[in-house]
């Protein structure tokens, strides 16, 4: 598959609407320079984001009463339906939820994702004026999602160099500080020594 060609209109797929995908697939079929595995490869990925986006304006009727309900589909498609939970583990002293990007998103190269919602807090209050752009809940998104139409104006950044930022732009005053207002000593020291990531 010619990688450069497939790239450019995955990152097209990937900040469309649902109203673009549809003219983006007629855009696709139309282009005699895609090869046959280049073209199934994009329509699979574009059938399955259409089906992520109408999923979230699913309408759910209850038969018996025939009356609308709500559909809770946050345990079944965490995060737009772009990502998989994997179940909890314990690190740092803290709980940890685990998930691995939906199939769609695996080309970014990201095998998975711990988020603890506290942590994710503590970064924001603390240094969310060191992240790129402006999304406000850029802790809270899993990488994959950063520069996407569900985290637009942004890029995703190694926590390690957020926080080198936040520190040199007097955000913060150091690493310790962080420590302080409630993240494990440890986590903040393994980013500061190994360069983590947001990953970790």
């Amino acid at each position: 598959m010619g990688l450069r060609k497939a790239d450019y209109y995955i990152k097209l797929i990937l900040n469309s609407t649902l109203e673009d995908l549809i003219d983006l697939q007629d855009q696709i079929e139309n282009d005699m320079t895609l090869s046959a595995e280049e073209l199934e490869f994009l329509e699979r990925s574009i059938n399955d984001l259409m089906k992520e986006k109408s999923h979230l304006d699913l309408k759910l009727i209850n038969k018996n009463t025939g009356k609308e309900e709500i559909a809770d589909l946050s345990l079944d498609r965490p995060f737009h339906g772009t990502a998989m939970f994997q179940g909890e583990v314990l690190m740092y002293g803290i709980k940890w939820e685990v998930y691995t990007p939906a199939p769609l998103y695996l080309h970014l190269g990201i095998r998975k994702w711990n988020y603890n919602s506290g942590v994710s807090d503590i970064l924001t209050n603390c240094i969310i004026k060191a992240t790129p752009g402006n999304f406000m809940q850029y802790f809270h998104y899993p990488p994959w999602l950063l520069g996407t139409s569900y985290a637009p104006h942004t890029h995703y950044m190694s926590l390690n160099e957020i926080i080198t930022r936040a520190i040199s732009t007097h955000i913060i005053p150091d690493w310790d500080y962080l420590a302080l207002k409630g993240i494990p000593r440890l986590f903040i020291e393994d980013i500061r020594e190994n360069s983590m990531g947001t990953a970790k």
